[in-house]
Parts: structure tokens; sequence; C-alpha cells
């Protein structure tokens, strides 16, 4: 039982029109009522209240609207009152000190929500589309984020355990009796219910790469050696100067980045500095810089140009060619060009085809994907992948008829896992991690 009661600014920082104050908790009431021109308690549930918030000294300080909502019916099961003032960040601040002063306790990262988790509001799989949807940056985040808001994965968890479950109690049928072999009937059940299992699980783990690519978004490094086109390819896919463009070999020293949206995805493309020999040491250190980015960008443009042969290029064979598309620049300079990738930054020709081909890149399927369900958390990933390790296990030890307790020992580490997705027996210290990403005030 949570006995304290937490209050936080639930707005982001700055002016506007409005400023909410949230108080969650079994004082929510009285913490507000000392300083509201009503008696709270004689209100109505679940209303909205014109009144004047005052000090203690009886001082003005704002007309506010209050909201009234009492446990358990409510976001976190408690008793919560919101205070809706005007947007100014010092009339929001002077509130909640008061409040702060009347007992209650300033909420941290994420806490609102990690109440209505620890008081079964919700599970951990919505807890964390919470803050999906708030870190949102494009649509398709935002639905997939919604999915699993509305509990889908939810669902398939407990369908999973629930499956799981089955098998587990046809298979301890048989440790008090360890001399006897499977019955063939359970035997084959067992092994239906697990490979059942089994492709559930393995859809939602090769779900997770799409999904890390919605959520997140994908990074894409243009690389090449000095004066090839770079940061004025970068300019003309933006479709405005950010990168400094010169005839002088080495103006890009440092990584220049900016985002757009390709194809409804999140995408940052990163123009570098262009790599050859050079004693300079700031040009150096840019140099350095992109060799780290070409390891890390989920993709990479390697630019050239076109009236060079490619494989004069020393970054040619050396870039991992499953995320590399090799780009040849300055088409306008040689229109008879063959080149699958042939393009003119300068001119803007053949961006269209440029920007397909970093969608085919992605290897996101087709608009269908905007229906169906994705992980992208790592956390649901591990616990996924460890499920899915534990019954493979059940399935080689019932092939090779290994003892039954054995097999019950894997098959319920296997559920161990799933529950972990939805938070049943997880450590205080996952979940401080996990709510720790979370804004304040949420």
């Amino acid at each position: 039982m949570i006995d304290d009661t937490i209050a936080q600014i639930a707005t982001p920082p700055g002016e506007g029109g409005i400023h909410i104050i949230r108080i969650s908790g079994a004082h929510a009431i009285s913490c507000a009522s000392k300083y509201f021109s009503k008696d709270i308690a004689s209100l109505n549930n679940y209303s909205i209240n014109y009144g004047t918030f005052k000090d203690e000294q009886g001082h003005f300080i704002d007309e506010v609207l209050l909201l009234l909502m009492l446990g358990p019916k409510t976001f976190t099961g408690e008793d919560v009152v919101e205070i809706h003032c005007h947007g100014g960040k010092l009339i929001a601040q002077t509130i909640l000190h008061l409040l702060l002063n009347t007992g209650a306790r300033a909420a941290t990262a994420g806490e609102f929500t990690k109440r209505a988790y620890l008081n079964g509001k919700i599970d951990l799989t919505k807890a964390e589309a919470i803050q999906q949807m708030i870190s949102a940056q494009n649509q398709r985040a935002q639905k997939a984020a919604a999915k699993h808001l509305e509990g889908k994965l939810e669902k398939i968890v407990h369908t999973l355990q629930n499956t799981l479950l089955e098998a587990l109690s046809l298979i301890e049928a048989y440790i008090d009796y360890p001399d006897e072999d499977l019955e063939p009937t359970d035997k084959k059940s067992i092994i239906e219910k697990i490979e059942c299992s089994q492709t559930t699980i393995d859809t939602l783990l090769k779900s997770y790469r799409e999904g890390t690519i919605i959520d997140q978004g994908i990074t894409i490094a243009l690389v090449g050696k000095p004066n090839v086109g770079k940061s004025s390819l970068l300019n003309a896919m933006l479709d405005k100067n950010k990168a400094i463009v010169t005839p002088i070999a080495g103006t890009t020293r440092d990584l220049v980045e900016e985002s757009m949206l390709l194809d409804g995805v999140h995408t940052k493309f990163i123009d570098t500095a262009g790599i050859r020999a050079s004693s300079d040491a700031i040009e150096q250190a840019g140099i350095e810089k992109s060799q780290t980015m070409i390891q890390q960008a989920d993709i990479i443009l390697h630019i050239s140009d076109i009236n060079l042969p490619l494989d004069e290029d020393p970054l040619y064979k050396l870039l991992p060619t499953e995320k590399t598309l090799f780009v040849r620049n300055k088409l306008d300079t040689l229109p008879q060009a063959q080149d699958p990738l042939s393009i003119s930054a300068k001119e803007k020709i053949g961006l269209d085809k440029l920007k397909d081909a970093i969608i085919k890149k992605m290897h996101l399927k087709s608009e269908s994907i905007d229906d169906e369900l994705h992980i992208s958390s790592e956390r649901h990933f591990f616990h996924l992948k460890a499920a899915a390790n534990n019954l493979k296990k059940v399935l080689d030890g019932i092939e090779e008829k290994i003892a039954v307790e054995l097999l019950s020992i894997d098959l319920r580490d296997a559920l161990q896992s799933l529950s972990e997705i939805i938070g049943i027996n997880i450590t205080e210290e996952v979940l401080s991690k996990i709510f720790a990403n979370f804004c304040v005030g949420k």
C-alpha cells in the first residue's frame, strides 16, 4: 500500500495557455483544500469546479479549474486532484510549492504511471506504451505505441501463458511417476502447444527490427572522399541549405545532422567529413568521426564522382555491402551514365529514385506494417528470446526422453520470462530503470 501523496506539474515547462498540477494519494483532497476557495470534500466525483487559489496568508494566486477524481476509478487508482491554472510558469510553481508545504511530496519521473502499475490499473507493457506515445516522432510510431496501450501485447502474453500452463500441467502429471514415459496423446498435445507458442513468439521477435526503426527512426551516413557532393546531397534531400558547400576539399570537418520523415519513418541524415589522408589535426578528427559513424549508421550512402572509376575509391571495397548504397553523383556532367543509382545533387536529379532505394534498404514491409503489432523494447525482446530458448529445450528434451522434472523446469523458466514482460515478479531495480525514462508529471 502506497501511503504518501505526490504532486507535480504535468504540463511541459515554459509559458502556455494553461498549466496542470496533478496530485495523487490518500491526502490529495486535504492538500488542495487548504488553498482552494471551495470545500473539495463536498464536491461531486468526476466534476470540474471553478474557484480561486490563495496562499496561507489569503493572498490571491490565480483563478483555477479543479478536477476531482476519487479512487479507485482513476488513472493511478488513488484519489486524484488536478488544478488547471493560467499558463505562467511562476503560477504553476507557486501552487506546487504550496501543495508540497502541506504534506505532498514532489513526484519523481513517471511516478504517476508507476503508481497506476503498482495499483493494478495497467500492466507494464501499457505503462511503457504511454512513454512511447509521448515520445513518438511520427504517425507510425504513435500507431505502434497505441497498439501496446490497447493491451494487444498483454493479451498475446496471457494467451501464451495459458497455452504453456496447459502443457505444464500435462508434463507435471508424470512427475510422481518418473519411470513412465509420456503417453503418445499427451506427448503430441504438449508438442503442439509448445510449437504453437513458438510460432507466436517468433513472429514477435521478427517484428523487433521494424519496431525499433518505427519507434527510434533510422540513421543514414553520407560518406565518401572530399568534394564528391555529400553536403550538396544532404541539402538537396532536405531541400534547404543545412551544410556548407564550397569547391574547397575538406570543407566539412565535423558531423552535420538533420532529420526528415521518409516513408513515415524518422530519418536522420549525417553528413560526414570526406575521408582522405590529411595532416590537418582538425580535419583528421572529423575523419575519425566519419569512420565511427560508418560503424554506427543503419544505412550508408557512399557518394562518389560519376566521372571517376568507382573501384579507385579506397572505401568502395571496405564498406559493408548489406547496409550500403553506392551513389554516383554529378550526373549533370555525364548525362549518359548507366549506373543504377546515378544522381545530380546540384540539379536535384534522381532524388526520388534514391529515396525509393533507401526505403527498400530499410527492409520494411508494405502498408500493412501499420496494422501489425511490433515490439521495439529491448526488454521485451530479451524476455521473448529467453522464452523461445527455453521452449526449444523442452522440445529437444522430449525428443531425447529426458526426465520430466527437467522439462518442467525449462517450461517454468519460459513462463517466468513471459511474466516479466507484463511486470509479474519484476524487481524494483528494473522498475526504476523503466520509469526513469518518463517525463516528470506523467
